[in-house]
């Protein structure tokens, strides 16, 4: 009997011993538990997993800060196959920039501003520009109708120059050809013939790309005299094509998003895809304490009909300039609002024997556009139309309000301008 009770006391050492090994073994992952699971990525299994719709959250009125359970959600997930990576090769966009720097300048104005306090005084900012095209005599240089805006002296400097050495920089007085403050657009005048012989060869016409052909997630380059400091590069993505973008005033257009940071300075200079080819004219940020990585540009698609009717503005005396004939008032973005109708210029009334009603203008049109520029102010359409000579047939975009249904259709009337004597003498 008692050799019997030390045989059953050796049994059950050895088995306590044998599952606490086994457990040690299990722990330490040299035995896999026999109810654990090895799923491979290879399968098409789609297990249903419960997900925690809150499981990151710490929910502070719970004591001790608990994670609140929130409500569970079924999720089917589906594993695919294992992914392989392909080598990418690093891409150096120092090439691309080098070509296109020659074709951006820093342009710099000298600002009038009269204070309550402080009178009459004068101040710089800075800004960007992009040599678009040329003739014979000058290059013709975009920027943004905001950076220029109230300028009494406006120079640039080519991207070889340092903007803020002041004493030894290189500098060239422009002259400002047109500008467009709904497109927030103009077109700078430099002339060839005060280029010095080496920034003569150094400066060149930008190449431009089509901006309806760019879609999201292509890498962008944005170039700009960022901060004023001289020219910058920084490197993002395509975010978003046709982001519709409401300014202070209530003008929407619609832009560009990029990621590639766009500060203050960088206004006006060259969004450009890998091939050093513009597809957008910088224009804005997005600011706020929430937000990062929301820049936008004006598309070449946009912006080129524009700079071109800017580039083509003469100089006309005012014996020469031509008129409409037309009694006007604004449609402000808050009128439009609260009365259901476009923003625009509103003809209060035609002129007898003027332009405009020869060529079947009526009142209550709402003029929006002249040729390729939108008006909103009755200054703007006002500058429109005088930077043409008499004769010359404009298209004028109104919205006439059809009498049937009650709603505004666009429309376009060519009107051929008279001076303002011939219409006082038909009148």
């Amino acid at each position: 009997m008692k050799l019997l009770r030390n045989l059953c006391k050796l049994i059950v050492f050895l088995t306590v011993v044998g599952v606490a090994f086994c457990g040690v073994l299990i722990g330490t992952g040299t035995i896999k538990k026999p109810w654990s699971k090895t799923v491979s990525t290879e399968t098409k299994a789609s297990p249903t997993a419960v997900l925690n719709s809150n499981e990151n959250k710490t929910d502070n009125s719970k004591p001790n800060g608990s994670k609140d359970t929130g409500n569970t959600v079924n999720a089917e997930i589906d594993y695919t196959d294992p992914a392989s990576v392909s080598e990418i090769s690093d891409i150096s966009l120092s090439g691309v920039v080098t070509d296109t720097l020659p074709s951006i300048v820093s342009v710099i104005c000298t600002v009038e501003t009269n204070s309550l306090w402080y009178g009459k005084y004068q101040s710089t900012a800075a800004g960007t520009g992009i040599i678009m095209s040329e003739d014979d005599e000058n290059y013709y240089i975009a920027t943004n109708e905001h950076v220029v805006s109230g300028a009494i002296k406006t120079i640039i400097c080519l991207a070889n120059e340092d903007p803020n050495n002041t004493e030894n920089r290189v500098e060239y007085e422009v002259s400002i050809k047109g500008t467009d403050e709904v497109g927030d657009l103009a077109i700078l005048t430099l002339s060839k013939a005060s280029l010095s012989t080496s920034d003569a060869s150094y400066v060149k016409v930008i190449s431009i790309a089509d901006s309806d052909e760019v879609q999201a997630g292509q890498p962008a380059i944005a170039i700009g005299n960022a901060l004023g400091y001289g020219m910058s590069v920084t490197v993002g993505y395509i975010s978003a094509t046709n982001r519709a973008v409401q300014s202070s005033d209530g003008n929407t257009m619609y832009m560009i998003q990029t990621d590639a940071a766009i500060n203050p300075g960088n206004s006006g200079g060259a969004l450009i895809n890998l091939n050093g080819e513009l597809i957008g004219i910088n224009e804005s940020k997005y600011s706020d304490d929430s937000v990062e990585g929301m820049g936008f540009a004006i598309p070449t698609a946009k912006a080129l009909p524009l700079l071109k009717e800017l580039e083509s503005i003469e100089d006309v005396p005012e014996e020469e300039q031509g008129y409409l004939g037309v009694y006007i008032t604004e449609i402000t973005a808050a009128y439009s609002e609260s009365f259901n109708m476009p923003q625009g210029i509103y003809i209060t009334q035609v002129m007898e024997g003027s332009a405009a009603e020869a060529a079947g203008l009526q009142v209550t049109d709402i003029i929006i556009g002249v040729n390729n520029m939108d008006v909103l102010t009755s200054n703007q359409l006002v500058a429109r139309v005088t930077s043409y000579r008499a004769g010359t047939t404009i298209q004028l975009k109104i919205m006439r309000r059809n009498e049937t249904t009650g709603e505004y259709e666009e429309t376009v009337i060519p009107v051929t301008l008279m001076t303002k004597d011939k219409m006082s003498t038909e009148e």
